[in-house]
């Protein structure tokens, strides 16, 4: 194997166009999420409005740093909040979710949310 390149055996369908992706799963009942990013370096999160992404037909749920108080995720040590609460500490930080029946309705409630 020193030298040579290993077979590439998916290599054929992502050719053709065969292959599947996550993006092509569907299933019963999924729902799609968007996420609302910070556009700033540091910044205090005084209050959302969430009014209008709720009123979005097909929304079922929008998340926010006060509805996960204690999640800490991370690769090895897991200290880094899922969506900040509070405040941002780096531009594209998540500060909402939005779960909806489709993309495209997740994306519009998403930017209906004011940060």
């Amino acid at each position: 194997m020193i030298g040579k390149s290993p077979p590439r055996l998916e290599a054929a369908d992502k050719a053709t166009g065969r292959a599947r992706y996550v993006d092509d799963v569907r299933l019963p009942g999924m729902l799609h999420a968007a996420l609302v990013t910070s556009p700033h370096a540091h910044a205090l999160i005084k209050s959302y409005s969430i009014e209008k992404a709720k009123a979005v037909p097909g929304v079922k749920a929008i998340v926010t740093g006060a509805d996960l108080p204690g999640a800490r995720s991370g690769g090895i040590i897991k200290d880094e909040l899922m969506v900040a609460r509070g405040k941002v500490r780096y531009v594209g930080e998540p500060v909402a979710a939005v779960a909806a029946t489709d993309a495209e309705t997740a994306a519009r409630a998403a930017a209906a949310i004011e940060v």
